[in-house]
């Protein structure tokens, strides 16, 4: 393989990992908090522990499969839409990843502030989708409408089904 392929690769694959700031600033805030003024999630440590690491490692695996899939493209400059893999059931399986690893953190920690600034975090980080979408609209149009129309922002909770 030519070598300038391979950095362009790995250059494009670097700038496409995610550090959401609203997410970030969540759980630093929240891990600050708690340390300065501890206040505890309830229920016996060692299954909410299990729950936090587990879903810290779903947040992880999310991230790492989303950040291969997408390749070649370059997400802050997309020149396509990513649509294999998590992105075939999520617009945006990064954040989603981040936000299983902030509720993650929060339970592995037992920090109830780290779980309450999951709620700002994911506002913030909502209108930075937002933002994104509105680029993705202006630079893809049909097509990425048609996106809209048949993959949830998110997650989807229920899919509701209508026989004809």
């Amino acid at each position: 393989m030519n070598p300038e392929t391979m950095t362009g690769t790995w250059s494009t694959r670097l700038h496409n990992i995610p550090l959401p700031e609203p997410i970030l600033v969540g759980i630093a805030c929240g891990l600050v908090a708690h340390r300065l003024r501890p206040w505890r999630l309830p229920g016996p440590e060692v299954p909410r522990r299990a729950a936090g690491w587990s879903l810290v490692g779903a947040g992880c695996m999310l991230n790492a499969w989303s950040w291969w899939v997408s390749g070649r493209v370059e997400l802050g400059d997309p020149h396509r839409l990513v649509t294999a893999g998590p992105y075939a059931i999520s617009r945006n399986p990064m954040y989603v990843g981040w936000a299983l690893l902030h509720l993650g953190l929060a339970m592995t920690a037992g920090s109830a502030w780290t779980l309450t600034a999951l709620v700002p975090a994911a506002i913030g980080l909502h209108r930075q989708v937002l933002r994104e979408e509105q680029q993705l609209h202006e630079r893809f149009g049909e097509e990425y409408r048609r996106r809209c129309a048949t993959v949830p922002r998110y997650v989807r909770i229920l899919r509701l089904d209508r026989a004809p």
